[in-house]
């Protein structure tokens, strides 16, 4: 497991080159911020939830010998501490938009239920304990990727933050670089969507019932959906959604004004109902929930607007909230004066670790688990999880061959 976990790391996220380009700023480095840029990517793919961690990590025997580190410990806690913030911030963002394009190569795209297939970001903001950035990820299959960060400083600033990350995608990999972005209720903004549009790309917004009722357009939306009739502009639809366990219906209204954007926009109202009635901790919550979808490409049907409004979650689910899980990023690992400068940095190499970790682990199945530790065949292995790979490559580390000779 181990070696098929650093030949992965070599030959699809070409590891090794990728530390190599980070250039050094120091004077007479004892230790090459290469070796330290291979460290912090190896123990963030590990699953190491601090300094400390990565430290303790880095003083193992087969870490060193990994490595190809002659010292007693690879980097100590206080001299990663010291070094990322002298750690270019550009090269560190660069080197990810390079992973993401060799992800890309295979395959960034998903195909909804009418069998089209279309390229999907999500973007959101992220309030970490070492401070706020807003977070871009790319929808591919059953690993999703994260992208860029931008961080800010305060409260009211995600927008014009997640506006600078899309510009700058669009700058990096081009207009149109994604067909559709997701977004929560805070990003129906004329504004937003206007530069969006000017970087090729379309904006759908998904939001509760109980959020941003007061909205014009949203009111317009509901009269039209109301008044019945066949109106060329209303679009419905109804079904059962087996893998979510509810049935469904919308109606879609296009040509629809808001804001400041130029364009017009089609908006959709779903309310969705379980099939089954809910139990245990979930018995209190009502059976019947509904949900907004307000998006700049009224070429999207009603089914698709319903399909993507549950995908704005993914965000979270597999983004945010899984790379709490991984490596404690709500918790704060950087304080000092060069706090500013070390976030960002860190979180783009946390973003790049977890990206590794996650890919790798998509491949992994029980039989790989169950031959690693020489289990039976009868042996269970109820669930794949991130955390059981990683234990399975840290249990043997020791057997694998080093990734640099001499360091």
């Amino acid at each position: 497991m181990t070696g098929r976990f650093l030949l992965f790391c070599v030959d699809k996220f070409k590891l090794l080159m990728m530390a190599s380009r980070i250039t050094e700023t120091r004077t007479k480095p004892r230790i090459p911020v290469s070796t330290i840029i291979l460290l912090m990517v190896m123990s963030l793919a590990l699953g190491q939830r601090s300094f400390h961690q990565i430290d303790f990590l880095a003083r193992r025997r087969e870490m060193r010998r990994l490595l190809g580190s002659k010292r007693d410990m690879v980097a100590s806690d206080t001299t990663i501490e010291r070094v990322l913030p002298t750690v270019d911030l550009d090269e560190v963002r660069e080197e990810l938009q390079k992973a993401y394009i060799q992800r890309k190569q295979r395959g960034a795209t998903i195909t909804l239920c009418s069998g089209r297939r279309i390229r999907v970001g999500v973007v959101d903001g992220y309030d970490t304990g070492s401070g706020m950035a807003s977070g871009l990820q790319i929808l591919a299959g059953c690993s999703p990727f994260l992208v860029d960060a931008e961080p800010y400083d305060k409260d009211g600033k995600e927008l014009p933050s997640s506006t600078a990350l899309i510009q700058r995608a669009a700058t990096r990999h081009g207009k149109g670089f994604v067909d559709l972005l997701l977004g929560d209720p805070l990003y129906v903004s004329g504004p937003f969507w206007t530069e969006c549009r000017k970087c090729g790309v379309h904006v759908l917004v998904k939001g509760e019932t109980a959020k941003k009722e007061g909205l014009l357009v949203l009111r317009e939306a509901r009269d039209l959906c109301a008044a019945g009739g066949d109106s060329p502009l209303v679009e419905r639809a109804r079904g059962t959604d087996a893998a979510r366990g509810v049935t469904y219906e919308v109606s879609a209204v296009r040509g629809l004004k808001h804001d400041t954007y130029a364009g017009t926009v089609k908006v959709a109202l779903v309310t969705e109902t379980q099939l089954k009635p809910r139990k245990g901790k979930h018995a209190k919550r009502p059976n019947v929930s509904s949900f907004w979808v307000i998006v700049t490409d009224e070429n999207l049907t009603a089914d698709e607007m319903r399909e993507l409004g549950h995908l704005r979650w993914t965000v979270e689910n597999q983004g945010f909230r899984s790379l709490n899980a991984h490596l404690g990023s709500k918790r704060t690992w950087t304080r000092g004066k060069y706090r500013k400068e070390t976030f960002p940095v860190l979180l783009l190499l946390m973003f790049l670790a977890f990206n590794i970790a996650n890919e790798f682990e998509a491949g992994v199945d029980a039989d790989d688990i169950r031959e690693e530790f020489g289990q039976s065949a009868e042996s269970a292995v109820h669930a794949v999880t991130l955390r059981l790979v990683v234990e399975c490559i840290l249990a043997t580390l020791g057997n694998a061959e080093p990734l640099v000779s001499n360091a």
